[in-house]
């Protein structure tokens, strides 16, 4: 993220990232990373009830305000903009987040804080129906129940999602394709919306706007410089492919859309946006937070779980929408989780702390030795 923030554009960017990740380093120095996921996990919840009522109390989203409202018709029904975010499918991927998550941490004890997590759980709920989105909706029911018919898969899920995810743009259509007549009353179901069997094979012209975007990068993007490093924020733009696709989705009411439409999947933008290096560093920081967040089911238990469930979600989520980016709240989540991914296991740190006496208790015990409290 710091190869694409840190161009001239970037700058305000970078700092609020910087400052994100001092701020999650900090934390995992100073705290248990085991209370670092439970407030983490809180805090989604809460991100959801505001949203709700938020919404209940008449406020608008920006993009609703600016006149840009999305109107995705379903049977007949708007899909709602949730009021804390421009976006139309981010307040869901949350509210997956924390529903997914939550079924490893409803036994911690407190019952302020089992009824608080209950009422987070409708504000979820509230939010995948009311957004009507398709992949945060069908993971936050099909991650949960996968999790406790087979006790590893919380275990497995994050590293096999992100070797997934990371090549998802070039495999996914075809997959989709191939299953799309068993997707397909999943999918309408846990939704609500009743789009065409074609029009979930082609992933609402997902399909066709990653056809083109890989293509270009193979023909066009020849400059070793751009190759290797990219083209900066909004990298779609600044190299030309998004022209290549953008009146596609001329039904999406928004403000410059060659520049505000993304390439819709979160690896393939940052190929655009880092290059190869940004996305060779990206994919393979995720791993590295996979592998390690399996490393603490021992010591950690449900919180490794709760972690991994919610991780598991945003990078699933990042194949058909740009989650993993410097700009998105979804980004600086991630980065408190990666933070409490690098956490030492409860017992080295004991350790290391043990070794860090401080200087007076030495001194208190030196005195106390030359002041006739000599054993006789």
């Amino acid at each position: 993220m710091a190869i694409v923030l840190s161009r001239p554009s970037g700058i305000n960017n970078l700092l609020v990232f910087l400052l994100v990740g001092a701020l999650a380093f900090q934390l995992t120095r100073t705290v248990d990373a085991r209370r670092i996921i439970s407030s983490l996990v809180d805090g989604l919840g809460f991100y959801a009830l505001l949203n709700v009522v938020s919404y209940m109390l008449g406020l608008r989203s920006p993009t609703e305000a600016e006149g840009w409202r999305l109107y995705l018709m379903a049977d007949g029904a708007s899909r709602i903009i949730f009021p804390l975010d421009q976006r139309l499918n981010l307040p869901p991927v949350l509210a997956a987040m924390y529903i997914a998550a939550l079924i490893f941490l409803i036994r911690e004890p407190g019952r302020a804080r089992k009824i608080f997590r209950c009422i987070y759980l409708i504000a979820a709920v509230a939010i995948l129906v009311g957004s009507g989105t398709r992949v945060p909706a069908v993971l936050a029911l099909a991650l949960p129940i996968m999790a406790l018919l087979i006790p590893a898969f919380s275990r497995w899920v994050p590293v096999v999602a992100v070797a997934f995810a990371s090549v998802s743009a070039a495999i996914l259509p075809t997959i989709v394709a191939a299953i799309g007549f068993l997707l397909n009353p999943l999918v309408s179901a846990v939704s609500g919306r009743r789009d065409s069997y074609e029009s979930l094979g082609a992933l609402n012209g997902r399909d066709y706007v990653w056809q083109k975007a890989i293509s270009y990068w193979q023909s066009e993007v020849t400059d070793l410089l751009h190759t290797l490093f990219g083209f900066g924020l909004y990298g779609h733009y600044s190299s030309g492919v998004s022209l290549t696709y953008y009146k596609l989705l001329s039904h999406a009411i928004v403000r410059d859309p060659e520049k505000t439409i993304t390439v819709h999947n979160s690896f393939l933008q940052q190929l655009y946006d880092g290059g190869i290096a940004g996305w060779v560093l990206l994919t393979v920081a995720l791993a590295w937070t996979a592998v390690r967040l399996s490393s603490h089911f021992r010591d950690w238990g449900n919180y490794a779980a709760a972690a991994g469930m919610a991780f598991t979600v945003v990078i699933l989520c990042s194949m058909t929408e740009v989650l993993l980016h410097g700009t998105v709240i979804t980004s600086f989540v991630l980065l408190v989780i990666v933070a409490a991914a690098c956490q030492a296991r409860p017992q080295v740190m004991a350790n290391a702390n043990s070794r860090r006496r401080p200087l007076f208790e030495t001194r208190n015990s030196a005195e106390s030795t030359t002041d006739g409290n000599r054993p006789r």
